[in-house]
């Protein structure tokens, strides 16, 4: 999910920047290219990446797949406007495609907290098409991405420095998407004409939302239910993962953290390909209670005011893909665990505290799903799956004999549980708390069902 949460000391520490997952590794400035088993890695002798106008003379990706290592700590910034999360000690890279495909990108090996980003030149300015500054759950450093480049387009990949931090030594990889693999799709963007669509049998799982849906990478909540056999009825389905960390409901609407509005490109995303979307899941609003929460308690007026904003910002999202996606699309929500839990563990001092969350829980999880209910949208019980407010059932763990709702949350959440001492707080399942997500989703799901306009394989 993303945001803070005071610790014991009353300091904030940051925590996961909720939005993609899969790992791509973006490097920086390079002067030649050596083939070296079929892959092109740079030799560390980097040239300097654009800046300010300089797009243009961006490192060269001749051919995929690509890597480079190399230090961007003399780097200057961006420039052009580009921002993903940061855009200090930036390296830009070009590629351009001799056919309609799907590129992704990682940041996997760099040593220090990157964004990774892409772009399209439109009339001398650029047009941001994917961005993500977190997506390796709880080493939450490295960056991926994925998108769509059409044929003969160049398109512009900034590996830069998130948050304003220094830079490093950047590892970049980049390759093409295998079908079903996570790639973004094949978008028509609007200055793309219906030609640029990959063909007639394509079709998109699009999924929305904070980081849950990209901590772990391919191992985050989609993708495993893109593997999973309630897809085995759509074959090719691609996943289109526009979910940004740290989201909140409003950020979603605009001034995303990973640039512009997450609604907006779902939105795009969803009137480009109609009738060629087989299903869109959804989670978003837990970010948004979490500055009303500290060791000290709940503080209501800030939680009665947020859960407020929440249903009125959700009302407008799903208002907004409903009628974007037509009325035939299947939407697939899901309400939220208890991050908190592990305080538990301070001792019978802490149980007030975990009282409060639980129920500050229930009024949101109740709050999300009878908004959803408003627009037809079914919703997983992860609250249930996770025992989230079971308090009662104690069972015995490696945190000695605990309630069933504290050992769930130290076993499937990105959180380390200390007896006799805080949690050191995330608020991200790690890949065993991703898979019993998808698997609530697969038993909501049951079957995707293949989009109107895609036709069956022969």
């Amino acid at each position: 999910m993303g945001q803070e949460f005071g610790t014991a000391s009353g300091s904030a520490r940051a925590l996961g920047r909720t939005g993609l997952s899969l790992a791509v590794a973006v490097v920086l400035a390079l002067a030649s290219v050596i083939v070296t088993d079929g892959l092109n890695v740079d030799s560390g002798a980097a040239g300097r990446p654009p800046a300010g106008e300089a797009v243009a003379a961006a490192v060269s990706i001749r051919r995929l797949p690509f890597a480079t290592h190399v230090s961007t700590v003399e780097l200057p910034d961006a420039g052009n406007g580009a921002d993903c999360a940061g855009n200090g000690h930036a390296a830009w890279f070009s590629y351009q495609s001799r056919k309609a495909t799907s590129l992704i990108a990682n940041t996997v090996g760099s040593d220090f907290d990157t964004t990774l980003s892409a772009y399209t030149a439109r009339n001398g300015s650029l047009m941001q098409l994917v961005c993500n500054d977190d997506a390796l759950g709880s080493t939450g450093l490295q960056s991926a991405i994925a998108f769509d480049v059409a044929a003969g387009e160049t398109v512009y990949i900034l590996a830069a420095s998130c948050c304003g931090q220094v830079g490093g030594n950047l590892a970049l990889t980049v390759n093409e998407a295998a079908a079903g693999s996570g790639g973004a799709g094949c978008t028509k963007r609007s200055s793309r004409s219906p030609s640029g669509r990959c063909g007639p049998a394509a079709a998109y799982y699009l999924a929305v939302g904070d980081s849950v849906p990209v901590w772990n990478g391919t191992d985050s909540y989609p993708d495993q239910i893109l593997r999973s056999s309630v897809t085995r009825s759509v074959p090719g389905l691609k996943l289109v993962n526009v979910a940004c960390s740290s989201e909140t409901s409003a950020t979603f609407i605009a001034d995303s953290v990973c640039g512009g509005s997450q609604l907006a490109r779902a939105v795009d995303f969803l009137k480009s390909n109609q009738g060629h979307v087989a299903l869109i899941t959804i989670d978003i609003g837990g970010n948004d209670v979490l500055p009303c929460a500290s060791l000290s308690g709940i503080d209501w007026e800030c939680g009665i005011k947020v859960f407020s904003e929440v249903k009125a910002n959700l009302r407008t999202i799903l208002s907004a893909l409903r009628e974007a996606a037509g009325p035939s699309v299947p939407v697939y929500a899901m309400n939220y665990y208890n991050p908190f839990l592990g305080y538990d563990l301070i001792g019978p001092g802490a149980r007030p505290l975990i009282l409060q969350t639980v129920f500050g829980q229930q009024v949101l999880n109740n709050l999300l799903e009878q908004t959803y209910a408003e627009f037809g949208v079914p919703v997983a019980d992860v609250d249930a799956a996770f025992h989230s407010t079971d308090l009662t059932t104690i069972v015995s763990s490696e945190w000695g004999d605990v309630p069933l709702a504290v050992e769930r949350a130290c076993t499937l959440l990105d959180i380390t549980c200390i007896v006799g001492q805080p949690e050191r707080f995330g608020d991200d399942p790690n890949v065993e708390g991703a898979t019993l997500i998808a698997e609530t989703f697969e038993s909501l799901i049951g079957r995707v069902a293949r989009p109107k306009a895609v036709r069956p394989a022969r």
